[in-house]
């Protein structure tokens, strides 16, 4: 009974190290909550196939468990993605097999007690990604929103992970035949030592890949952040400008009109006091938000937006206690007002606004983007790019959610008809706490 525990336990542990390299090596999304359901059947079969079953098909059942987890985490290429547990396994041999051979080598460990020592090693790994890798697991969640393996690298991985599979088994099997002579013993060593060193050069070289592509991506937004800041800077200085002209000019236009009024000639003074408003009112067309960052974003976006015809309101104001950090306050306004720009990148759309509406209640902020959209670009219900270049774009919503779920926060998108035109809206909200 103890040896089917341990079997069940062992086999378990395979299948969610095969579930972590899945995730954190080859990129793979991490399992949807119905999976966990799906993996109490994948339990059951294996505690049958303990009972019944030889070892040897025992590994198979936990490779085809481990695959069809892929398989169903995938939105798309699943059936390609189910292959890919057998370079998955093999990188996981590379870093588990060598600690299970080394010491029967050389030491003359039996096989059972290497076997143990890999397993409880395995055990510990996870017990410390798990207990200590929080703060690990965010930051890599956060790194890997800007991220995709390219070709090559998925292609090496693919590639190591199956020459792995295929090399590190017989050396195994060549450990425990019994006395071994020393030139054997050497090559033996070797192997798996090269096996370890490669796989551990793999690994490392993606998790490079993906600092990369992250800080490439946050120098990105520091630079948006600081034209936005520009921006708004010299659109201030203009106004303050403009308001010491105006200032200036009061007193003349004061004289102005108390000449028309002694005059009597109520329609000119009339129309030089609607002048005079137009004047105010322009000085006063800045938008705000009750956020420097904020605004400076959104004035920026506003002037693309008029020479694209589009008008631009703002409903509501920030907490002035608002503890989002600049970061992210860039990456939402940013890229919502980015996307509701590009829908409307169409001569023939009558109509075209954007409208920002912006509450708070108690420690919870909601913001709402919304826009009509040009119906050619209607994308799916996953709200994917339209731009040819895939590859390099559709992360504007990605960001935004990563940066919402930073603040235990919601987002929603939703398309609705409206006097024939099709509406988008951007639904945020984030806990101010």
């Amino acid at each position: 009974m103890q040896e089917h525990l341990y079997n069940i336990f062992g086999e378990i542990c395979i299948i969610i190290m095969i579930a972590l390299i899945a995730h954190y090596v080859f990129l793979e999304p991490k399992w949807r909550k119905w999976q966990y359901y799906f993996n109490f059947a994948g339990l059951f079969i294996l505690i049958l196939a303990e009972i019944l079953i030889k070892s040897e098909e025992r590994v198979l059942i936990c490779l085809l468990v481990a695959g069809m987890n892929i398989c169903l985490a995938r939105k798309k290429h699943r059936f390609r993605g189910f292959f890919l547990v057998i370079p998955i396994m093999g990188i996981s041999m590379g870093i588990l097999m060598p600690i299970m051979c080394l010491p029967d080598v050389l030491f003359q460990v039996p096989e059972v007690i290497g076997a143990i020592i890999v397993d409880s090693l395995t055990v510990i790994l996870l017990l410390f990604f798990s207990w200590k890798g929080k703060k690990w697991r965010e930051k890599f969640e956060l790194e890997m929103q800007y991220r995709k393996l390219q070709r090559w690298e998925s292609r090496l991985l693919i590639c190591v992970g199956v020459l792995l599979f295929w090399l590190v088994e017989p050396l195994v099997d060549n450990v425990f035949l019994g006395n071994l002579e020393p030139g054997m013993k050497a090559y033996i060593v070797l192997s798996n030592v090269s096996a370890l060193v490669l796989t551990i050069t793999v690994i490392v070289l993606v998790m490079q890949g993906n600092k990369s592509a992250y800080y490439e991506n946050i120098a990105a937004l520091n630079e948006k952040y600081l034209h936005a800041e520009i921006q708004h800077f010299q659109a201030y200085r203009q106004t303050q400008t403009e308001t010491r002209r105006v200032r200036h000019d009061m007193k003349n236009h004061m004289q102005s009109m108390l000449y028309l009024a002694k005059e009597e000639k109520f329609e000119d003074l009339k129309k030089y006091l609607e002048t005079i408003n137009l004047s105010v009112e322009q000085l006063d067309a800045e938008l705000q938000c009750g956020n420097s960052l904020a605004d400076a974003i959104c004035n920026e976006k506003n002037q693309l937006a008029l020479h694209k015809g589009i008008s631009f309101e703002i409903e509501g104001r920030m907490p002035e206690s608002v503890k989002i950090e600049q970061v992210d306050i860039c990456t939402i306004f940013a890229n919502a007002l980015d996307n509701a720009i590009e829908a409307q990148d169409n001569e023939n759309m009558k109509k075209k606004w954007i409208k920002l509406e912006i509450s708070c209640q108690g420690e919870v902020v909601f913001f709402r983007f919304t826009n009509p959209m040009d119906s050619t670009k209607l994308r799916c219900k996953h709200m994917g790019t339209s731009k040819k270049d895939k590859i390099n774009h559709g992360f504007g919503l990605q960001n935004i959610r990563f940066s919402v779920e930073k603040y235990n926060g919601e987002m929603s998108t939703t398309i609705y008809e409206d006097d024939a035109d099709s509406i988008f809206s951007l639904e945020i909200m984030l806990m101010n706490s």
